[in-house]
């Protein structure tokens, strides 16, 4: 059974909007929390084991339900779902601005993870249903991904402003209103998609769509774009609190040319597409992200600012905006209509689990290289874990060039064979 778009109050830009205000949301969710941790850290008592998991909480079910909303979405329809998740999404950050211990906190940061599950996959699946003309999907992607990229960077400007103005608490309490509008939106204009009703003969991961081009070798790309871009923020903003003794604010200021950056590139980045080619788009921007975490890596206690935070900061920025576009086209470009929904959410749930990914890996790698708790032992730390990250950017290089360079007929075997 095909999945159509349905006639609907509001079509083409409207979805794109709404969408890309709700993706915004859930992924500025994903960084919001890294200024506050301190915070959290000193108003709970949290240990440094339970820091890292009011992070990984969110991120890890996040991802491991991503797939189950997104086939949920093509079964029931995905505006149905959106608005669910967006219920599910708002009460668990009431609860989590509420919580007056680090395990309340951590378990409302699980539940927001699986509202955030619900509500991803619907945007670039309502988006690419919304645009069947090619040209005009690409730029309308180019926009849900730079307002994706942009979101998990202004989580930190928003994040460091919230607490050091209003406290940690409004680093949930904020989703509320916010998601309250983004529902209102979705009711007034989102499209009624049936969904195919098929969920007794679907299964939830359909293991021919990994076999088109480009999808599993993109989702892979994905997962190791998400594990940069969510530990490049996390050591950088640890660092500048931790080491340098920046407050919240100072902190989000000090990263404002990296938030900057990110969507400035994503916009360019369809013109980089049209130069150079979706692959070698991707090993630009990948070589590039190595030589930010390379030197980002060299920073010191005492160090320069502009050279040590301002310089390699734009660069990681700028990197992460080309990067973004490329592999989410590679990774969806060859999808039917009928599975855009489960495509949208692997790609999410290879972001998010890339994201967990890299802050569990990294932190190991630079809780393992410290030598004691002095500035000097962290900041060493820390520029080893980010020489590591270096060496994952430059294996997404390579990965690249494994990637199809255009799309190829062989996007109408599922379609065909379902």
């Amino acid at each position: 059974m095909t999945t159509t778009l349905p006639t609907a109050k509001g079509t083409g830009p409207v979805v794109a909007v709404v969408a890309s205000l709700a993706q915004f949301m859930v992924v500025l969710d994903t960084s919001i929390v890294n200024l506050a941790l301190p915070s959290m850290r000193a108003s709970l008592g949290l240990e440094g084991g339970t820091q890292e998991w009011v992070v990984n909480a969110y991120l890890l079910a996040f991802g491991s339900l991503l797939l189950l909303g997104g086939r949920a979405g093509d079964v029931f329809g995905h505006s149905r779902v959106f608005l669910a998740g967006i219920t599910v999404f708002c009460t668990a950050s009431l609860l989590g601005g509420l919580a007056h211990d680090g395990q309340t906190l951590v378990a409302a940061r699980a539940v927001q993870g699986v509202g955030a599950a619900l509500i991803s996959p619907a945007p670039l699946a309502l988006i690419s249903l919304a645009y069947p003309d090619k040209a005009a999907r690409t730029r309308a992607v180019a926009a849900w991904s730079a307002t994706t990229t942009a979101a998990l960077s202004c989580g930190v400007v928003i994040g460091g402003l919230l607490t050091h103005s209003l406290g940690w608490r409004w680093v949930m309490f904020v989703n509320v209103p916010l998601g309250v509008c983004i529902a209102l939106a979705g009711i007034a204009f989102l499209p009624r998609s049936p969904g195919s009703g098929t969920h007794a003969r679907r299964p939830l991961v359909d293991f021919r769509i990994l076999r088109l081009p480009g999808v599993a070798g993109g989702n892979a790309a994905i997962v190791l774009a998400g594990a940069l871009l969510t530990s490049s923020i996390y050591f950088i903003s640890l660092f500048l609190q931790e080491v340098r003794g920046y407050d919240p604010l100072h902190t989000g200021i000090a990263m404002l040319p990296m938030t900057i950056a990110i969507p400035v590139a994503s916009l360019l980045a369809p013109k980089l597409i049209r130069a150079l080619g979706r692959r070698r788009t991707l090993c630009v921007g990948a070589l590039a992200e190595a030589a930010g975490f390379a030197w980002q890596s060299r920073f010191a206690p005492q160090g320069s600012f502009v050279w040590d935070i301002l310089g390699p900061g734009i660069l990681i920025g700028l990197s992460i905006g080309v990067i973004g576009l490329p592999v989410t086209t590679i990774a969806m470009s060859h999808i039917p209509s009928t599975d855009t929904g489960f495509a949208s959410a692997l790609t999410g749930a290879s972001r998010q689990i890339g994201g967990s990914f890299g802050v569990a890996v990294l932190s190991a790698v630079a809780a393992a290289n410290a030598t004691g708790s002095s500035p000097a032992a962290t900041t060493h730390g820390y520029s080893i874990a980010l020489l590591a990250g270096s060496v994952l950017a430059l294996s997404l290089a390579c990965l690249s060039w494994t990637l199809p360079p255009t799309e190829s007929s062989r996007c109408s075997t599922i379609s065909s064979s379902a």
